[in-house]
């Protein structure tokens, strides 16, 4: 997940109101973990995520998707240690603490930094991804909870009707033919439009998908560069009007998104965080920028299924650079990792 894209969650008490509160005040907070099977509980339904010593695999042929079926959990993790001056309990995935806190700003930022702390931190030391599911607790014995903002939100779905489904169908039977000089270019562009979309997929992915939504911006930038090869911003306004794309569309539905992926962390890391509002915003045009980037697929394919070659045919041919770095990597895992101790597993294929 891109860091200017995440949001801190907001802390909302159960009355509405913190008005009553004498500083200092003692936080008690508590919180739960995931992946479950990593803290030694077993969670039905959840899928495994960490290998203790040996473990069984399924393979999907067909989808390419692999999951453990079966794996010896670790005895429940168990912690209790003095942190930030108070108690630090951990039994299985859940977390108990108490801290002394002395404004609301200070609660905030002691949510946030513990948060940081059993999410991306332990996810570094560990090699595996956490969240937080629930969090929640008291402070000066008024309840809260840590949720992220409504407002951030926007809503996108994929409203079809019998017969869009059915004109979808035909029109995805009757798109570029594979001897077509155009079609090489078009399935790519394709298939990077398929991974945007595959990674904001409730059938694809568990977790909310706004998650990624740097990610789903950058596969849709790659759609684009796929489809015409721009080599400049004047020169991708060149090829879009010549797709049949006037200026005012080109100009507040295409080049944002090159821009976007230029700059606010996408392609570049970015370490400013951004307020609420503009998080809002990204994401609602990165949700407009899915349906720009599926029209622009649309209009181009018809026009290339009806017989016009509008794109550069590309020319299948070995690159001499890639072969080489590709060969540098094999010798580099030949070699011990930075942490020689701790080997990542490897599985070994079978046919």
């Amino acid at each position: 997940m891109a860091l200017l894209w995440r949001l801190n969650r907001e802390l909302v008490f159960a009355d509405g109101s913190n008005a009553a509160i004498a500083w200092p005040a003692l936080l008690v907070m508590r919180i739960k973990l995931t992946p479950a099977d990593f803290f030694g509980v077993s969670e039905e339904g959840a899928a495994l995520t960490t290998v203790s010593t040996s473990a069984e695999m399924e393979i999907n042929g067909i989808t390419g998707q692999l999951r453990i079926i079966n794996s010896p959990l670790l005895t429940e993790a168990s912690l209790l240690v003095s942190f930030l001056d108070g108690p630090f309990s951990l039994t299985g995935n859940e977390v108990e603490l108490e801290a002394r806190v002395t404004s609301l700003a200070h609660f905030q930022s002691t949510v946030n930094w513990i948060s940081d702390r059993l999410t991306s931190f332990l996810s570094v030391h560990s090699g595996v991804f956490h969240e937080i599911t629930e969090l929640d607790g008291e402070l000066a014995g008024q309840k809260f909870s840590a949720m992220y903002p409504a407002a951030s939100y926007s809503v996108a779905f994929a409203q079809v009707t019998e017969e869009e489904r059915i004109g979808a169908i035909r029109s995805a039977l009757g798109a570029p033919k594979q001897d077509q000089g155009s079609y090489a270019r078009y399935v790519a562009a394709c298939h990077y439009f398929q991974q945007a979309v595959r990674l904001v997929s409730p059938q694809q992915v568990k977790f909310s998908p706004y998650a990624v939504h740097a990610e789903v911006l950058l596969n849709l930038c790659k759609s684009i560069e796929a489809l015409i090869s721009p080599t400049s911003r004047d020169d991708l306004r060149k090829k879009f009007r010549a797709l049949g794309f006037n200026d005012k569309q080109i100009e507040s539905q295409i080049i944002p998104i090159s821009l976007i992926r230029n700059e606010i962390d996408v392609g570049h890391a970015a370490l400013n965080p951004a307020v609420c509002s503009e998080i809002s915003t990204l994401r609602s045009f990165v949700d407009r920028s899915i349906q720009n980037v599926a029209t622009i697929l649309r209009v181009v394919g018809a026009r290339i299924a009806a017989g016009e070659e509008l794109l550069i045919p590309l020319v299948e041919q070995t690159s001499d650079s890639r072969l080489k770095l590709v060969k540098r990597l094999a010798a580099y895992l030949a070699k011990p990792s930075l942490d020689p101790v701790k080997q990542q597993p490897h599985i070994a294929s079978t046919t």
